[in-house]
């Protein structure tokens, strides 16, 4: 019984060691499975399209940066920036198709790149310098970039807490604004109704803005000489941004400078020049108050938009006459209920109406008058 055990056990030690010895090679020589996304990696590496994508973002930033700063002075639309994000968008799918299919070589130009299969490692051609400086000096843009945007720019820490608890108080402040009394920047202290009637123009467009909450004229009267701050004015008037402006009137021309003050702020929000001839003076005043209302981010409908861009009147005579009949108006209100103000202004209305018969502002300082005129007599006898 044993000889026979010993014997089978013989014949099959050779095929034990044999299987062991095939299971043994089979575990050494099994391949790994090879890592796809390493394997990918590579080969965009290897085609420079993380290079491309590296210059092409830090380009992408500085355009974009660009078009944030130059916008507002250039007067773009509001959708110029989406338009030029869709652009950049479909722009670097091309860049990186374009990448993958083609490389720059700088003895053969451009030429269509092997699969990774069909290169053999003495074919590759070396990286150019020049990508290597493009790639660094790409990398360190969008950095520098990144870094501007998301760390805050501090103010003055004072001003902001002040407006940040004004904001909370009146959470509607963020589309409010007072339009300062204008500047005359004439020699001849007369000439100041010139500039009161420009700054009377803006306001009764930016008041049409029911989106905007807009002071009134007597409301900011008592700012016209003052050594406050604009923080200050704001916080008194509770509103969020004042426009400061000076207008000049020589000869068939006219000049305004206007500025939108943030409290908070080193710098304007947005300041503009114009010199343009007196008979343009319409459009400017429209310009200046829609500009105004979208850096307020205030929606004009159209037809605001309509009323605001709309011609009170063809006769620049006329309205002459009505920015001094305003201004002697102005001078009743303030000055004590000054009849004899109130009795020019009421000529120089009739002037305007003389010189245009459809001139419906004229036509609303006439009533105002009348109104001033008889409501105490009314009043009274009632």
């Amino acid at each position: 019984m044993f000889g026979w055990n010993t014997d089978l056990w013989s014949h099959l030690a050779p095929m034990h060691q044999v299987c062991n010895l095939q299971i043994t090679n089979a575990h050494y020589k099994m391949p790994s499975k090879p890592n796809k996304l390493s394997q990918f990696w590579q080969e965009l590496k290897r085609r420079k399209v993380t290079r491309v994508i590296t210059v092409y973002a830090a380009a992408a930033f500085v355009i974009l940066q660009l078009i944030e700063i130059l916008a507002p002075s250039l007067r773009l639309p509001e959708w110029t920036m989406n338009f030029i994000l869709v652009l950049l968008i479909v722009g670097f799918i091309i860049a990186v198709i374009l990448s993958w299919i083609y490389d720059v070589h700088s003895e053969g130009g451009i030429v269509k790149t092997e699969p990774a299969q069909k290169v053999k490692e003495e074919d590759i051609h070396p990286s150019s310098s020049g990508w290597k400086i493009a790639s660094y000096i790409s990398f360190v843009v969008i950095v520098g970039l990144i870094v501007l945007n998301i760390i805050p720019r501090t103010g003055s820490s004072k001003e902001k807490a002040i407006l940040d608890k004004s904001k909370a108080v009146l959470p509607f402040l963020d589309k409010s604004i007072a339009v300062l009394p204008f500047t005359s920047l004439s020699d001849d202290p007369e000439k100041q109704y010139l500039a009161d009637g420009v700054m009377d123009a803006i306001l009764l467009h930016l008041s049409k803005i029911e989106d905007l909450r807009v002071m009134s004229r007597t409301s900011v009267e008592k700012y016209r000489e003052t050594d406050k701050t604009a923080t200050e004015i704001c916080q008194e008037l509770g509103v969020a941004y004042i426009l400061e402006g000076s207008f000049q009137k020589y000869g068939d021309n006219a000049r305004l400078i206007v500025q939108l003050i943030e409290p908070g702020k080193e710098s304007h929000v947005w300041a503009d020049d114009y010199d343009r001839d007196w008979k343009d003076i319409f459009f400017v005043q429209s310009e200046v108050a829609k500009i105004i209302a979208s850096e307020l981010h205030a929606v004009i409908t159209a037809e605001e938009k309509q009323l605001i861009e709309k011609i009170p009147t063809t006769s620049l005579t006329a309205l002459d006459f009505y920015q001094q009949g305003r201004e002697e108006h102005n001078h009743y209100w303030l000055d004590n209920n000054n009849r004899k103000a109130l009795e020019r202004a009421e000529d120089l209305y009739y002037k305007a109406l003389d010189y245009d018969s459809t001139f419906a502002l004229a036509y609303i300082g006439l009533a105002n008058v009348y109104q001033d005129k008889h409501f105490w007599e009314t009043y009274l006898s009632e």
